[in-house]
């Protein structure tokens, strides 16, 4: 299973939705000038350049290596990768609320607590408006400590 393991670094690194890693084509993949090119539903969402952090780059390396049919991450049907994911989660004794869309949430939020700008913030998930944004962050108790402490 590691090619879900593989898929999800690549949504917690990237903060794509599964859709999105779904779709990407192995010609979309830019390693040496560290983006993709894919994306999915609004206008600014898609088609965007989906940024490679380096710690992601091993692990692309590997699904284009593994591609199938032109796919950077091939399934068929497509909610084998699901069912992938269930398995890994399972074995890796994750909560079983945790689904693939999660990594999303996890990206926003790691970049919030890192104090990525919001306008960066909203260019990174390829969102229209920032309040939609913002529906992605969820901050701990200790990162708001960390925050009111400044004071």
């Amino acid at each position: 299973h590691s090619l879900a393991i593989a898929g999800m670094l690549t949504m917690l690194y990237t903060g794509m939705r599964p859709g999105e890693l779904l779709k990407i084509r192995t010609e979309n993949v830019h390693l040496g000038e560290h983006y993709m090119t894919g994306g999915i539903k609004t206008k600014k969402g898609k088609n965007r350049k989906i940024i490679i952090p380096d710690k992601l780059m091993p692990v692309l390396e590997y699904l284009i290596q593994h591609s199938r049919r032109g796919k950077l991450l091939y399934y068929n049907p497509a909610n084998a990768f699901y069912t992938e994911w269930r398995e890994e989660r399972d074995e890796l004794g994750m909560r079983e609320e945790l689904v693939p869309y999660c990594c999303r949430h996890t990206y926003v939020t790691n970049l919030t607590a890192l104090n990525v700008s919001p306008a960066m913030l909203q260019e990174l998930v390829g969102h229209e408006d920032y309040d939609t944004t913002l529906i992605y962050t969820h901050l701990s108790i200790e990162d708001r400590l960390k925050e009111v402490n400044k004071l």
